[in-house]
Protein backbone atom coordinates (compact mmCIF):
# COMPACT_ATOMS: atom_id res chain seq x y z
CA UNK A 1 0.00 0.00 0.00
CA UNK A 2 1.26 3.46 -0.90
CA UNK A 3 2.18 5.89 1.89
CA UNK A 4 -0.08 8.96 2.30
CA UNK A 5 1.36 12.15 0.79
CA UNK A 6 0.62 15.84 1.17
CA UNK A 7 -0.60 17.18 -2.18
CA UNK A 8 -0.62 20.84 -1.13
CA UNK A 9 -0.36 22.96 2.00
CA UNK A 10 -1.40 26.49 2.91
CA UNK A 11 -0.93 28.55 6.04
CA UNK A 12 -2.66 31.74 7.16
CA UNK A 13 -2.28 33.88 10.26
CA UNK A 14 -5.71 35.24 11.10
CA UNK A 15 -7.19 37.42 13.83
CA UNK A 16 -10.11 35.42 15.26
CA UNK A 17 -12.47 38.28 16.05
CA UNK A 18 -15.36 37.00 18.17
CA UNK A 19 -13.08 34.09 19.19
CA UNK A 20 -13.82 31.79 16.26
CA UNK A 21 -13.36 31.05 12.60
CA UNK A 22 -15.24 28.84 10.18
CA UNK A 23 -14.25 26.42 7.47
CA UNK A 24 -16.52 25.43 4.58
CA UNK A 25 -17.12 25.08 0.86
CA UNK A 26 -17.92 28.21 -1.16
CA UNK A 27 -21.30 26.78 -2.20
CA UNK A 28 -22.50 26.19 1.36
CA UNK A 29 -24.46 29.11 2.83
CA UNK A 30 -25.54 28.21 6.35
CA UNK A 31 -28.00 30.49 8.10
CA UNK A 32 -27.05 32.75 10.99
CA UNK A 33 -29.07 30.49 13.30
CA UNK A 34 -27.23 27.36 12.13
CA UNK A 35 -23.87 29.04 12.65
CA UNK A 36 -24.85 30.34 16.11
CA UNK A 37 -25.97 26.87 17.23
CA UNK A 38 -22.75 25.31 15.97
CA UNK A 39 -20.67 28.01 17.67
CA UNK A 40 -22.40 27.30 21.00
CA UNK A 41 -21.36 23.64 20.68
CA UNK A 42 -17.83 24.50 19.54
CA UNK A 43 -17.23 26.65 22.62
CA UNK A 44 -17.59 23.51 24.75
CA UNK A 45 -15.50 21.15 22.59
CA UNK A 46 -13.13 23.47 20.56
CA UNK A 47 -14.65 22.59 17.15
CA UNK A 48 -18.02 21.45 15.87
CA UNK A 49 -19.30 20.46 12.44
CA UNK A 50 -22.83 19.96 11.13
CA UNK A 51 -21.70 18.43 7.83
CA UNK A 52 -21.98 21.77 5.99
CA UNK A 53 -19.58 23.95 7.97
CA UNK A 54 -17.02 23.58 10.70
CA UNK A 55 -16.67 26.20 13.44
CA UNK A 56 -13.51 26.44 15.55
CA UNK A 57 -13.68 28.24 18.88
CA UNK A 58 -10.37 29.96 19.62
CA UNK A 59 -9.01 30.70 23.08
CA UNK A 60 -8.76 34.44 22.41
CA UNK A 61 -9.38 37.21 19.93
CA UNK A 62 -6.53 39.63 20.68
CA UNK A 63 -3.70 37.72 18.98
CA UNK A 64 -3.14 36.00 15.70
CA UNK A 65 -3.82 32.29 15.29
CA UNK A 66 -2.17 30.20 12.60
CA UNK A 67 -4.36 27.94 10.49
CA UNK A 68 -2.50 25.32 8.50
CA UNK A 69 -4.45 23.46 5.85
CA UNK A 70 -2.93 20.27 4.44
CA UNK A 71 -4.46 18.50 1.44
CA UNK A 72 -3.62 14.76 1.49
CA UNK A 73 -4.08 12.06 -1.15
CA UNK A 74 -5.50 9.68 1.51
CA UNK A 75 -5.99 9.45 5.27
CA UNK A 76 -2.80 10.82 6.86
CA UNK A 77 -1.09 9.12 9.77
CA UNK A 78 -1.55 10.69 13.18
CA UNK A 79 1.16 13.24 13.77
CA UNK A 80 3.88 12.61 16.36
CA UNK A 81 3.91 16.33 17.16
CA UNK A 82 2.47 17.32 20.51
CA UNK A 83 -1.09 18.50 19.99
CA UNK A 84 -3.54 19.47 22.72
CA UNK A 85 -6.36 17.73 20.92
CA UNK A 86 -7.58 16.06 17.75
CA UNK A 87 -11.08 15.95 16.26
CA UNK A 88 -12.31 14.29 13.04
CA UNK A 89 -15.20 15.51 10.88
CA UNK A 90 -16.85 14.92 7.51
CA UNK A 91 -17.77 18.02 5.54
CA UNK A 92 -19.88 18.50 2.40
CA UNK A 93 -17.78 19.98 -0.36
CA UNK A 94 -20.03 20.37 -3.44
CA UNK A 95 -17.66 22.63 -5.38
CA UNK A 96 -14.36 21.22 -4.13
CA UNK A 97 -13.29 24.75 -3.16
CA UNK A 98 -12.93 25.53 0.54
CA UNK A 99 -12.12 28.65 2.54
CA UNK A 100 -11.48 29.94 6.05
CA UNK A 101 -14.39 32.13 7.06
CA UNK A 102 -13.53 34.99 9.43
CA UNK A 103 -16.32 37.11 10.90
CA UNK A 104 -16.02 40.72 9.70
CA UNK A 105 -12.75 39.92 7.84
CA UNK A 106 -11.93 38.76 4.32
CA UNK A 107 -12.20 35.03 3.71
CA UNK A 108 -9.02 33.05 3.07
CA UNK A 109 -9.57 31.20 -0.21
CA UNK A 110 -7.76 27.86 -0.11
CA UNK A 111 -8.78 26.75 -3.61
CA UNK A 112 -5.79 28.54 -5.10
CA UNK A 113 -3.60 25.95 -3.34
CA UNK A 114 -5.68 22.88 -4.17
CA UNK A 115 -9.16 22.04 -5.42
CA UNK A 116 -10.75 18.97 -3.84
CA UNK A 117 -12.92 16.45 -5.64
CA UNK A 118 -16.56 17.57 -5.15
CA UNK A 119 -18.39 15.43 -2.62
CA UNK A 120 -17.64 14.82 1.04
CA UNK A 121 -14.22 15.56 2.51
CA UNK A 122 -12.70 14.18 5.70
CA UNK A 123 -11.19 16.78 8.02
CA UNK A 124 -8.89 16.09 10.95
CA UNK A 125 -8.33 19.15 13.11
CA UNK A 126 -5.47 19.30 15.61
CA UNK A 127 -4.53 22.24 17.80
CA UNK A 128 -1.93 23.47 20.24
CA UNK A 129 -1.31 26.67 22.17
CA UNK A 130 -5.02 27.12 22.85
CA UNK A 131 -5.69 28.51 26.27
CA UNK A 132 -8.82 28.98 28.33
CA UNK A 133 -10.86 31.78 26.72
CA UNK A 134 -11.38 33.37 30.15
CA UNK A 135 -7.64 34.04 30.56
CA UNK A 136 -6.26 37.33 29.33
CA UNK A 137 -3.33 37.55 26.94
CA UNK A 138 -0.04 38.85 28.30
CA UNK A 139 0.82 42.25 26.76
CA UNK A 140 4.02 40.85 25.22
CA UNK A 141 1.94 38.22 23.35
CA UNK A 142 -0.47 40.67 21.70
CA UNK A 143 -0.16 40.39 17.94
CA UNK A 144 1.97 37.22 18.05
CA UNK A 145 0.83 33.74 17.08
CA UNK A 146 -0.14 31.83 20.21
CA UNK A 147 -2.55 29.20 18.85
CA UNK A 148 -2.03 26.83 15.94
CA UNK A 149 -4.76 24.82 14.20
CA UNK A 150 -3.83 22.17 11.65
CA UNK A 151 -6.60 21.03 9.28
CA UNK A 152 -5.82 17.85 7.34
CA UNK A 153 -8.16 17.12 4.44
CA UNK A 154 -8.47 13.98 2.34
Amino acid sequence: MQQPKIIAQASADIMPLYQHFGFRDWLEEPSIEETAALLATARDVVAACDGRQMIVSCGQSESLVRVICQFWDQRPPLSNELWQGVQDFRLACPSGEVFIDQPTMLAVDLSRYHKLEPGVVNVRMMWRGRRDPRESVAPNQLGSVTEIYNLQLW
